[in-house]
């Protein structure tokens, strides 16, 4: 609930999308994503933050046995869903509009707009003028990264000093509790796998067609017309990873980036 601008030397205002992800057991604020337009982009970085253990942000991370998300296209998404399967876990979607069901995920996004946002001058819910519109600084708002820096400090603190109102333990104390629970920890390179944004397609003759270039493996072979999902990493297209029924099937290699030794590989494998 506040403005940002998108880039440190940009004009352009928005209200950022904020992705939670939330232990239920500790309530501590395992991982988080903040994007522009709340693409499944910034899901899968949540989801991966959540997973990894990062020793400066304290001991939360790890593979758990399943997750619960909302019922919004976003996190409903076939990304979302092979995801899960990378990374071992059991993805469960709520109902819609029953926002009773998710009580901890709705108290977190208060606690962040209440003691998160409202410190800011361009926080929306702040003072109204006589119209009752926000009074909104006429100086801008703050950038997404100084914003994204301020929130993984405040997060941080979330949950090493915010007490439950009950059990009146912090976050970190009802994790340590829970010493005896064996953690999965992820593999990076499994982390990093579930960063990547996820399209469905079908190969042709010249292979995977995506962003303008043609995409090639030798796995193709026998593979025409065939419905597969690619994965790829934003802004870097050399390579996007190929997916069957939710298992990898290769690394497909785009045909401008391919060496002459690709070439006469591949011609082999397709015409063997």
């Amino acid at each position: 609930d506040m403005w940002v601008r998108i880039k440190p030397n940009s004009k352009r205002s928005v209200r950022p999308k904020l992705h939670l992800i939330i232990d239920d057991s500790s309530g501590a604020i395992m991982g988080w994503a903040m994007s522009v337009d709340g693409t499944r982009g910034g899901v899968l970085s949540a989801i991966a933050s959540a997973l990894s253990i990062v020793p400066e942000r304290g001991p939360f991370g790890g593979i758990p046995s399943e997750i619960t998300v909302d019922k919004g296209n976003t996190y409903t998404c076939r990304a979302v869903k092979e995801a899960a399967v990378i990374g071992g876990f059991v993805a469960h979607v709520l109902p819609g509009r029953m926002p009773w069901l998710k009580g901890k995920i709705e108290a977190r996004v208060k606690q962040v707009n209440d003691g998160f946002c409202r410190q800011f001058p361009h926080y929306i819910h702040g003072p109204k003028d006589r119209s009752g519109n926000p009074k909104i600084p006429a100086a801008l708002p703050p950038s997404m990264d100084l914003v994204a820096q301020e929130f993984e400090a405040w997060t941080r603190n979330f949950n090493r000093t915010h007490k439950h109102h009950k059990t009146k333990e912090t976050p970190l104390e009802a994790w340590e509790k829970q010493s005896k629970v064996h953690i999965r920890r992820i593999d990076p390179r499994v982390a990093r796998a579930l960063l990547k944004e996820r399209h469905l397609r079908t190969i042709h003759k010249p292979g995977i067609r995506f962003k303008n270039r043609d995409y090639q493996a030798d796995e193709f072979a026998g593979m025409r017309e065939q419905k597969v999902t690619i994965a790829w990493m934003p802004g870097d297209f050399r390579h996007i990873d190929v997916f069957q029924d939710g298992k990898w099937i290769c690394k497909a290699k785009a045909q401008s980036a391919y060496t002459e030794e690709d070439r006469e590989s591949h011609r082999e494998t397709m015409t063997a």
